[in-house]
């Protein structure tokens, strides 16, 4: 699939959203990716999914981690193209990410992280570092859509499947609020 093949899927489906957004960062965006609107379509999740993994096709990956919740889905489908394990790390309010649920790897595992959407990589250097902390090799990190176009750089061997150029502003340089654009936070939107 063309870049533009993906954008135009993604704003299909409703994953691409305009208006004034609050993200994870704290920063303000007028784009928002609520990337689990493409979920929710296994047939497009795993054509994009087969689409990243076949851009980590040679990497030594035994395991297929991602952080919950925009990576669980993509991790697990990831990890199906590649005939790998999927794994995912939660949030501790102490820890950052941890393994939890009786994910057990050996050290020296080697890992691929994947995450749906990056802006400042906050949410894929947390699993990062709970990696680092059960002595895990990354092999290598996967994301569905950068938002930084390529700024993020996270591994070596980092991939994305579509990168954009989404500003992200300081609340107190935003224009959304100087202009007195409502403030949506992303997770408040529903059906």
């Amino acid at each position: 699939m063309t870049n533009i093949e993906i954008k135009e899927l993604l704003e299909e489906l409703g994953v691409i959203l305009n208006g004034h957004f609050l993200l994870t960062s704290g920063k303000h965006s007028p784009t928002f990716l609520q990337c689990s609107q493409l979920f929710q379509h296994p047939e497009h999740t795993q054509k994009l999914a087969k689409a990243l993994a076949e851009k980590f096709s040679n990497t030594e990956a035994e395991v297929v981690i991602g952080p919950a919740m925009g990576g669980i889905i993509l991790s697990y489908e990831l990890a199906r193209q590649l005939g790998l394990k999927a794994m995912y790390a939660e949030k501790d309010k102490d820890n950052g990410m941890v393994f939890r649920r009786g994910f057990k790897l050996t050290p020296g595992t080697k890992v691929l992280i994947v995450e749906d959407a990056v802006s400042t990589g906050g949410s894929v250097k947390k699993v990062m570092d709970a990696c680092h902390k059960a002595e895990l090799e990354i092999v290598g990190v996967g994301i569905l859509v950068d938002r930084s176009a390529g700024q993020v750089n996270l591994h070596p061997n980092q991939h994305s499947l579509l990168s954009m150029e989404i500003p992200a502003y300081d609340p107190a340089d935003c224009s959304l609020c100087q202009q007195n654009m409502s403030l949506t936070h992303p997770k408040d939107l529903s059906m």
